[in-house]
């Protein structure tokens, strides 16, 4: 009984460590920090409860106290769907930076269910106990049965779970597990006591009939009121539960992060995100990873772009304005490649989208062909593909990054050679960053800026909307970087190559206009680290 017990928390609490990230997630991101805060309040609430849990089992080493430890942050965890997004939300609308923001949030929720089960493996050694001589065996079977609960626990959630029921199903899934556990151990333990007391008074030689009698109706008595007890406290235990579970199967999302913009289409985590579909009244359809609003399409011209970063990727095409073969990391809604595709009708793409689940969203909600033969998309890391990727690209898109969150190992000199080694002698690499010039915000731009720097002979950087060409920026926002080994052309005749092949209809209209956000100084880069796959303090530098 007690080893299922210590098993079934261990998984359990494992369990939900790993669906925390996907609570956080949404709000501030999925970076390290995020991690930092989760196993360390995990590890905090543990080392609490083992305390705790030790304490109390010297003093009351009764198995109907180790199943209201469990039932608990059963309830706890049952009502977590109703207001776990609301207090998310209302955390990183405060003003809180995600550092502090993640830990406090995991700090709420999932300190308590960790103290309560914390306690369960020394209270099942103190009940296990039988003999001093053999605590030690006793002790560490028990905590390797608890151990082994965790593994299963990581494995089953981080494989299955999350891809099978979604965040809210499975909060209601470990209340539901922990609820009933609890209370299996409470009527085990007082049928246990109760057996245990109807034998003392019979046991005793020389207890008269009269005595013996009295102490049965006693024990019969006191048997009753804590019969009556626990059933109330099952009901209630119960009841919590049950209320939760209807309350949240009738809502539309456990986030509530749309943050006003339109109906809900789709909600789901996937692997790696947190997918949100939102249709807006104004006739935009948008897609959103996490806590990043990822794309946008315009409900009656799919094929424009709507993100403004997005239309300056075809001043990367002025450097290349023969290109025959595309390559993009990172799908998104897919409006990149529609708008390629409908634009330069001699081009092909691949793509190259982690999430097979995205690649599915941007096919059903965004109008992503997945049949057109100039269009290949392959569910697999970036970085991964590049290295096996048998083809040469005219242009390489990088498009991968998020604000507060992004792959280093896309953010690296080894990486930025991998690049250079698919690329055709004069072909460009195009990366969308978010970031500032200068300032507090710039230090992982400067950053990624000084690792292409040192692979491709030419780097060009435009920010995003008005500039007047200075290295002094320090206003966040997307900065595109294009990369390449042709030789360096100077601002005007960048410029001017730009808005004359736009004059002979090459490039879209509009497109000289971004090329005129060129910044014409050079970057300062030399208090920043160049990034390798050995060092790269990718999320450091965010300075989040």
């Amino acid at each position: 009984m007690l080893a299922g017990v210590v098993f079934l928390a261990g998984a359990v609490l494992m369990g939900l460590e790993m669906v925390g990230s996907r609570i956080l997630a949404p709000y501030f991101g999925n970076s390290i920090y995020v991690w930092g805060s989760l196993i360390s309040v995990v590890l905090a609430a543990l080392t609490a409860g083992y305390f705790l849990g030790g304490r109390l089992a010297d003093r009351r080493p009764h198995p109907e106290w180790m199943g209201w430890l469990i039932v608990a942050p059963g309830a706890f965890v049952s009502t977590m769907p109703l207001w776990a997004g609301p207090f998310n939300f209302w955390m990183i609308n405060t003003g809180i930076g995600i550092r502090e923001g993640s830990l406090l949030s995991a700090l709420v929720l999932f300190f308590l269910p960790g103290l309560f089960l914390g306690t369960v493996s020394p209270y099942a050694i103190r009940l296990a106990a039988e003999r001093l001589q053999t605590i030690g065996t006793t002790a560490g079977m028990l905590y390797a049965i608890s151990t082994a609960g965790s593994i299963v626990g990581t494995l089953f959630t981080a494989f299955y779970l999350v891809a099978w029921l979604g965040v809210t199903h499975i909060l209601y899934l470990f209340g539901g597990i922990l609820v009933v556990l609890g209370l299996v151990v409470v009527i085990w333990g007082h049928r246990r006591g109760m057996a245990a007391a109807a034998e003392r008074p019979a046991s005793a030689a020389t207890a008269s009939r009269t005595s013996a009698r009295a102490a049965s109706r006693r024990a019969a008595t006191g048997g009753r009121q804590a019969s009556g007890r626990t059933l109330l406290w099952a009901l209630v235990a119960v009841g919590v539960a049950a209320a939760s579970l209807v309350a949240g199967l009738g809502s539309a999302g456990w986030t509530g992060i749309a943050q006003g913009r339109g109906e809900i289409l789709y909600e789901r985590d996937s692997v790696y995100h947190h997918i949100l579909v939102v249709d807006d009244p104004g006739g935009i359809r948008y897609l959103k990873f996490d806590d990043s609003w990822q794309s946008a399409m315009d409900r009656e011209r799919p094929d424009d772009l709507v993100f403004w970063y997005t239309r300056y990727f075809h001043v990367a095409m002025g450097l290349v304005p023969d290109a025959r073969q595309l390559l993009m990391v990172g799908l998104g809604g897919g409006s990149v490649p529609k708008n390629f595709l409908a634009t330069y009708r001699d081009l092909t793409m691949d793509v190259a989208e982690l999430d097979p689940e995205v690649v599915a969203v941007a096919h059903r909600y965004f109008q992503v062909p997945l049949d057109d033969p100039r269009l290949r998309i392959v569910a697999e890391d970036g970085r991964l593909f590049v290295r096996r990727s048998p083809h040469r690209y005219d242009a390489i898109f990088l498009d991968a990054y998020f604000a507060h969150s992004i792959p280093f190992h896309l953010a690296t000199v080894e990486f930025f050679e991998e690049l250079e080694a698919r690329l055709t002698p004069d072909g460009v690499v195009a990366s969308n960053i978010i970031g500032a010039l200068s300032g507090r915000h710039s230090l992982l731009f400067r950053s990624m800026l000084k690792s292409m720097q040192a692979v491709f002979d030419t780097v060009y950087v435009l920010p995003v909307g008005t500039t007047s060409g200075s290295a002094i920026d320090p206003v966040q926002r997307n900065i595109i970087v294009l990369a390449t080994n042709q030789p360096a052309l100077s601002p005007q005749a960048f410029q001017e190559r730009i808005a004359s092949l736009e004059r002979e209809g090459r490039l879209p209209p509009g497109s000289s206009l971004y090329a005129r956000s060129l910044v014409v100084e050079a970057i300062s880069t030399g208090d920043v680290p160049l990034l390798t796959d050995d060092h790269a303090p990718v999320d450091t530098l965010l300075r989040i």
